[in-house]
């Protein structure tokens, strides 16, 4: 145990270290989404014209992915409560890397399906899915929101790099691209774990940067550098016999149906409305550049205003994103801008608005669980959204109806805004835990 005379010399640093955790997020889930999530859309028509591939049959891969993402989220989240989310997050960086290096040798739909599901199993640690969001709910509690929205907003700048990623494509091939940023992912993902730090305690600091030698305790139960404070809130069990839980777990799953379906297939739904892949590839652009709007704006909101009234919100505004496209004739880049930048604010909304609320409901006791419990529920639901558009496009060909089935489930998850629980009465339940 530290000399408790040397606590007294413990200084604030100019740079609160929470905020190099929220940057090491941000830069590795800004590499993967440039190589895998929206980047990988720069791959998807060139891997189908070389092998002769169905888009239902390319779209099953990402249906898959989603689908194991949503098996893997809760185990993902009982292992970080019991080994921390370094650990998973090298784990995680070295699988997703090697990964794509296999992938990129790929010869057949067997070692697709393959290597992408593998893909898939290391982007649970990696990513800001569960490993993430639990470091920085432990680092942060009075700006939790402003540093989860900044921590998941690396795909403004990764997401925008599938302009790049086809102009590669067009000039190497996507076999040496996808080989590329398998090692990039190898590299950076290994050693931002490693500089990552699981709790401000064992640095000799509480959530938000106070040290500890300056908070108040009783007489002889000063917090030492090094001990773990007592974290309070539910645990799992506790968590998942409340009505709250399921609400959550429910509208996020149903929102979450229709980005997934639409950041699949946004590159091949404009260029099916007559649009170059190029100018396809910068809906995408905008959509993620304009998604750090919603993640750190609702980020934000939620840490000042009633956290319903910001999901009521980005929920509207994706609604009117495929509402949109339904009823406003597209023929060129200028008029995808207003469906851009409706659907990338409100896509981008719910990246940070996920972890916090659900710390916000259950605290940070098992916040790993109950985290992967309602990701796994979310991210399951949104196989459906790729699947539908994929098997609609070949069905009719065209995307018309699977937007319409979109933009209709994604309106339907407004009501359950009004079956959560107030602010007020969620930090109620909190402090008799």
């Amino acid at each position: 145990m530290d000399d408790p005379s040397r606590q007294a010399h413990v200084k604030r640093p100019r740079i609160f270290f929470g905020w190099y955790i929220v940057g090491s997020s941000f830069i590795i889930n800004a590499i993967m989404s440039a190589g895998y999530f929206q980047g990988f859309q720069a791959f998807f028509l060139p891997i189908l014209r070389e092998f002769g591939w169905t888009r239902t049959q390319v779209s099953g891969a990402f249906s898959l992915r989603q689908m194991e993402a949503g098996i893997l989220a809760p185990v993902t989240g009982f292992v970080v409560d019991k080994v921390g989310p370094r650990k998973l997050i090298i784990a995680g960086s070295v699988i997703v890397g090697l990964s794509m290096m296999g992938l990129s040798f790929m010869q057949n739909l067997f070692t697709f399906y393959l290597f992408y599901l593998m893909v898939s199993v290391g982007t649970t640690g990696v990513t800001h899915v569960i490993t993430w969001p639990v470091l920085i709910a432990r680092w942060f509690r009075r700006k939790r929101g402003l540093a989860m929205g900044i921590a998941t907003s690396g795909p403004i700048i990764g997401g925008s790099l599938v302009v790049v990623n086809v102009l590669m494509v067009n000039a190497y091939g996507w076999r040496p691209v996808i080989f590329g940023y398998g090692v990039l992912i190898l590299i950076v993902g290994v050693v931002l774990g490693f500089l990552a730090r699981e709790r401000p305690e064992d640095m000799g600091y509480l959530p938000d940067g106070e040290l500890i030698s300056n908070v108040a305790t009783p007489a002889g139960s000063m917090p030492q550098r090094g001990r773990r404070v007592i974290e309070t809130g539910f645990t799992v069990m506790q968590a998942v016999k409340t009505k709250g839980f399921w609400v959550v777990t429910i509208f996020m799953g149903a929102s979450f149906m229709g980005n997934s379906g639409m950041q699949t297939h946004q590159v091949p739904y404009f260029e099916s409305l007559g649009l170059t892949t190029t100018a396809a590839a910068f809906t995408v652009v905008v959509s993620v550049a304009t998604s750090g709007i919603g993640r750190m704006g609702a980020g934000a909101m939620v840490d000042t205003m009633d956290y319903r009234v910001v999901l009521a919100l980005f929920t509207a505004m994706m609604t009117g994103a495929f509402a949109y496209l339904l009823f406003v004739p597209i023929d060129s880049f200028v008029m995808t801008l207003p469906f851009g930048i409706l659907f990338g604010i409100s896509f981008g909304s719910m990246i940070p608005l996920r972890p916090v609320i659900t710390s916000l409901m259950f605290g940070n006791k098992a916040a790993g669980s109950i985290i992967g419990l309602t990701q796994g529920g979310a991210i399951a639901a949104g196989v459906a959204g790729p699947l539908v558009m994929g098997y609609v496009f070949d069905s009719t060909g065209s995307y018309y109806g699977s937007v319409w089935v979109l933009g209709i489930v994604t309106f339907l998850t407004l009501p359950l805004v009004f079956f959560m629980d107030s602010p007020s009465k969620l930090s109620r339940a909190l402090s008799d835990k």
